[in-house]
């Protein structure tokens, strides 16, 4: 028979000591477990175990438990408003292991809206500055002077409106 610790077998001790295995397998194992120094160590530390369990004794619960169980989880969580329940109910969905695949894809996104707000308004005052040089080359200077003269000679006409009027 093959050493079930070293053929990465465990299962077979475990069944062998819970008494799951048909009479002739148990018998050979034992056989095995009597001259192996791996599997008798594991046996007797699952004999402990098995012992224990069959000496442990169900605690009745009391009538009305699960009422009051549920009345102080419901006194407990009314302490608290609901932004701290959600974030305590996110910390309790969230744990180190199942964050780990969400990291690298949240360094991801901040480098790149990093890199978007970084290059973005350069480019859009690179445009602008580009536009309104644009405009002032096409702009001209005799139009100007008369533009000016324009508002100058409606200033006029309303002060003289303005005095004409008291």
């Amino acid at each position: 028979m093959k050493c079930p610790c070293q053929s990465a077998e465990p299962e077979l001790l475990l069944d062998y000591c819970a008494g799951k295995l048909a009479p002739s397998i148990a018998r050979e194992l034992e056989v095995h477990i009597a001259a192996c120094g791996n599997c008798g160590p594991v046996v007797q530390a699952q004999q402990v175990v098995w012992s224990a369990l069959d000496q442990w004794e169900e605690i009745d619960v009391t009538p009305g438990f699960n009422r009051r169980l549920f009345a102080a989880i419901a006194v407990e969580e009314s302490r608290y408003s609901a932004p701290v329940k959600w974030m305590r109910s996110l910390v309790a969905r969230w744990s180190p292991f199942t964050m780990q695949p969400v990291i690298p894809a949240l360094a991801l996104c901040v480098t790149l809206l990093a890199a978007v707000l970084i290059q973005g308004p350069a480019v859009q005052i690179q445009h602008a500055s580009q536009d309104s040089q644009v405009k002032a080359e096409k702009v001209d200077v005799e139009q100007v002077e008369r533009a000016l003269d324009d508002l100058e000679m409606l200033n006029k006409l309303s002060d003289a409106q303005a005095f004409s009027a008291l």
